[in-house]
């Protein structure tokens, strides 16, 4: 690649993708470049290899871990590549998960985080050492994070429930990178039964042609007590379903916050949870 090529590619913001299981590398570097490619930001596929405490670090790159980790990411490399995304492949040796990615997204100076999720099943240690270490990307990234519960690579219809703004502009750029490689949007909101409906659905428009979102596809003002339930309604008739985490929501007790959880959980298509960062927070 040429120099001035190069140094152009770098001076775009960066979308780091964090591959950790490798039964999900095709269908989040699929995603991931989708994004990549919708949004014009550079694409990085990064793995951590946890190092030992007695191991030195420089020393790292002869482990088998490594090795296999560069296999995972030149398959990753390909896989964007098949979708027209040159993507950079980083292994990241750290002591500590959490730290490894924290670092990742400094050095890659990313705007975004994306990693898969799945919830743990039962006692599985390996589920809940990623609760554990997602929980500390969300409290030390400075980076918007998306974490991505896949069913399957098919985004081609999305629904986007909106309650406040708290998650929007992240939310805005899922949509309208999705929505540059065919993905068509639907936008609603849960208003309760005692609410000026004509207010809330002029409120819900503000806020769609706020955040250039009105032309991506038709919103609606849905009515009732529960707005989980109203949501995993609608979200059956699409691919995936995107959702903003609760500003101060962590991974300590689930995924972003009780509602997003069980969206997470019993929703029938992939979902995307948002978490925009908020410096200050």
């Amino acid at each position: 690649m040429a120099v001035a090529e190069e140094q152009t590619r770098r001076e775009k913001p960066a979308i780091l993708l964090g591959i950790a299981n490798p039964a999900m590398v095709e269908p989040l570097a699929i995603l991931a470049a989708r994004l990549a490619k919708g949004a014009d930001h550079r694409l990085v596929v990064s793995h951590m290899v946890s190092i030992p405490p007695q191991m030195d670090l420089a020393a790292a790159r002869e482990l088998p871990e490594v090795s296999r980790a560069s296999a995972l990411l030149r398959y990753a490399v390909r896989v964007a590549s098949r979708r027209g995304v040159q993507a950079e492949a980083v292994v990241e040796a750290a002591r500590d998960p959490h730290q490894g990615l924290v670092s990742a997204v400094e050095s890659q100076d990313a705007r975004l985080l994306l990693v898969g999720y799945a919830k743990p099943d039962g006692e599985d240690p390996e589920g809940h050492r990623l609760e554990n270490v997602m929980r500390g990307v969300a409290e030390e990234a400075r980076c918007d994070l998306v974490v991505a519960k896949l069913q399957s690579d098919a985004f081609d219809s999305v629904y986007v429930p909106i309650a406040d703004e708290t998650n929007l502009p992240l939310t805005s750029l899922l949509v309208r990178s999705l929505a540059e490689t065919g993905t068509r949007a639907r936008f609603g909101r849960v208003a309760s039964p005692d609410v000026d409906r004509e207010e809330a659905s002029r409120e819900l428009k503000d806020l769609l042609r706020k955040y250039q979102l009105s032309g991506l596809g038709p919103a609606e003002l849905l009515v009732g007590k529960d707005p989980t339930t109203k949501i995993l309604e609608r979200a059956r008739a699409h691919h995936g379903l995107i959702v903003g985490a609760r500003p101060r929501a962590s991974l300590a007790s689930g995924l972003f916050g009780d509602r997003s959880e069980r969206l997470a959980d019993q929703a029938e298509c992939s979902v995307l949870v948002v978490r925009s960062h908020h410096r200050g927070r």
